[in-house]
């Protein structure tokens, strides 16, 4: 969304993140399967986003973008975010 927003203003020129099926292999041996979201479901939960606080919001786009696990994003503090000033 932010980089929507940036092209949006003319503040780039590319669209630098791109929502697609992520390529995961899994390590021999693991009797794990590991499941990714759909194009659609992605576009489907981003929908859903936009209907919900801006906390929930914000949640589901770590989520979806950081690639953060459930754990860590409840162990998430506000110092452990860098923030750029402008």
């Amino acid at each position: 969304m932010y980089n929507d927003w940036l092209k949006m203003n003319g503040k780039v020129e590319d669209v630098y993140i791109r929502i697609k099926k992520d390529k995961i292999r899994i390590a021999t041996g693991s009797e794990e399967e590991v499941s990714v979201l759909t194009d659609e479901q992605v576009e489907k939960f981003l929908f859903l986003l936009e209907k919900v606080s801006q906390r929930n919001k914000c949640i589901g786009y770590l989520l979806l973008y950081t690639g953060l696990r459930v754990t860590e994003l409840v162990d998430l503090k506000l110092a452990h975010i860098d923030r750029l000033t402008a």
